[in-house]
């Protein structure tokens, strides 16, 4: 892995661990799917799934009653056993239940260059959002569960780890510890999943 990392004198205590365990989400009807990834050249050159640059660098997953962030390549360490994960992410990705995504183009590609299969019904959270109001100003996955859930992800912990390694937040992500990132991606499935409940009764209304 490419990269490197400063030390941090004062870097913010985080009380995220990792899951203990991956218990067996296959029988849900819907799950809930982001990753964070290593994607150096995606302003220039377009996401690296498409040109091969990168990797997947953690998955966060989401069902009624469960959801964790699991990191497999941080630089700053904290990583899980790869082999394990992957195991237990093809029974996750080839089960049948919708996979919930929002911007689903970029997951679900990385996802496939990783080389897992992806089964059942994509649900895209943000064309949907697109669908049912044509004109909002933004449709991030912020923005939209602020105005229609009422809630947002925090994004401090991730900030002030970032600034005490020296690092980009946001593209930079991958070189932190997987602490830093794990409750920050977590909430990028779980509110992902909560569009999608959403979205359902409001699509039910519409007829569509």
């Amino acid at each position: 892995m490419a990269g490197n990392l400063q030390m941090a004198m004062f870097a913010p205590k985080s009380e995220w661990i990792p899951p203990m365990e991956l218990p067996d989400i296959t029988t849900a009807k819907k799950i809930a799917i982001d990753v964070e990834t290593r994607d150096p050249d995606i302003k220039t050159n377009g996401p690296g799934w498409a040109t091969g640059n990168g990797e997947v660098v953690g998955y966060a997953v989401a069902v009624d009653g469960w959801s964790g962030y699991i990191p497999i390549r941080h630089l700053g360490g904290g990583n899980l056993d790869e082999k394990i994960v992957n195991k237990w992410l093809k029974k996750v990705f080839e089960c049948p239940a919708d996979k919930i995504m929002h911007n689903a183009q970029y997951d679900a590609g990385w996802i496939k260059r990783m080389g897992f299969d992806l089964k059942g019904r994509i649900i895209d959270t943000m064309l949907i959002a697109s669908l049912l109001d044509e004109n909002r100003f933004s449709y991030s996955l912020n923005a939209l569960s602020y105005d229609l859930l009422g809630k947002t992800k925090s994004e401090k912990g991730l900030v002030e780890a970032a600034r005490s390694f020296g690092v980009d937040p946001k593209a930079e992500m991958w070189k932190l510890p997987a602490m830093h990132v794990g409750a920050y991606g977590e909430a990028d499935a779980e509110l992902a999943l909560e569009l999608w409940n959403y979205f359902s009764i409001q699509l039910g209304k519409e007829d569509l």
